[in-house]
């Protein structure tokens, strides 16, 4: 979550933005708002983002998981929690993809 990650102040920012220089700060809440832009934005009939907010989507959550493993280290709890998590994301995500379309609304 956003307070959480900014509660560590200019230390987590920084670590990424010297560590990781391809990641940006990213969190849950951050994600969960994306998709709602994009679920107005398709409601709205808006076809820019086309297909690729899926491959967008799987981006931003498993950088979720690898910027907290990165700061935090794989053998803390939170690194360990970060990794499981995105293993299941890895597995749902593919099974998702695989899924047959839903009828049209």
């Amino acid at each position: 979550r956003e307070r959480e990650w900014r509660a560590e102040g200019d230390k987590y920012v920084n670590f990424l933005a010297n560590r990781r220089p391809s990641s940006k700060p990213e969190d849950l809440d951050a994600v969960q708002a994306w998709l709602e832009e994009q679920q107005s934005a398709a409601d709205a009939g808006d076809e820019a983002s086309g297909d690729g907010w899926m491959q967008e989507f799987e981006d931003r959550v498993k950088a979720v998981f690898d910027n907290a493993v990165a700061f935090n280290g794989t053998r803390t709890a939170v690194g360990v929690c970060a990794n499981c998590l995105k293993k299941g994301f890895e597995l749902r995500i593919k099974q998702f993809k695989h899924a047959p379309a839903p009828p049209e609304r």
